[in-house]
């Protein structure tokens, strides 16, 4: 019962819960994201410019896929442009 108590003002006192509520939350956002970039952002500009995607450069017998690096890139500035948002809006609800 001691370990018990213990272990759950640990988690209190360390924040551990909202760490967790924001591991969720980022997975979440992630997800929603990706879909969107999947669903509606990667068509849209593959109608636009081809299937970037699939770009890729032989090299020997192996090819190097520029298109998921392309991919990639474009996730990861949207995922840094939503958070960076999110917690500007945090941000200014504290004040």
């Amino acid at each position: 019962m001691i370990f018990i108590k213990s272990f759950f003002d640990l988690i209190i006192e360390r924040g551990v819960i909202g760490l967790a509520a924001g591991f969720l939350l980022a997975n979440l956002i992630s997800r929603v994201v990706g879909s969107l970039l999947g669903n509606i952002v990667y068509p849209a500009l593959s109608f636009l410019i081809g299937p970037f995607w699939t770009y890729t450069m032989p090299v020997g017998k192996s090819n190097i896929n520029f298109g998921d690096l392309i991919t990639a890139t474009i996730e990861v500035f949207v995922m840094g442009f939503v958070i960076y948002f999110i917690l500007k809006m945090l941000s200014s609800e504290e004040k």
